[in-house]
């Protein structure tokens, strides 16, 4: 698990557990996750599918690296 979880910084910004179980459970199941998007600027969502690859916490915020976008 270790080798796709990175914690670049330590400072602490609140998470809702329940995405963050979701994410960890796929990343150690290596399962894929479809993602819903929002567009600021135009406002439009789409839906994404995404196989996981590592989760990095930088500068106060998660980040999740994906391997693969499948239509």
């Amino acid at each position: 698990m270790m080798r796709r979880v990175c914690i670049v910084s330590a400072a602490a910004r609140p998470v809702a557990s329940r995405h963050f179980e979701l994410i960890g459970s796929a990343l150690q199941k290596r399962q894929r996750l479809r993602r819903l998007y929002l567009t600021r600027g135009k406002g439009t969502r789409s839906q994404r599918v995404v196989s996981p690859l590592r989760l990095v916490h930088y500068r106060s915020t998660w980040y999740l690296v994906p391997g693969r976008l499948v239509p």
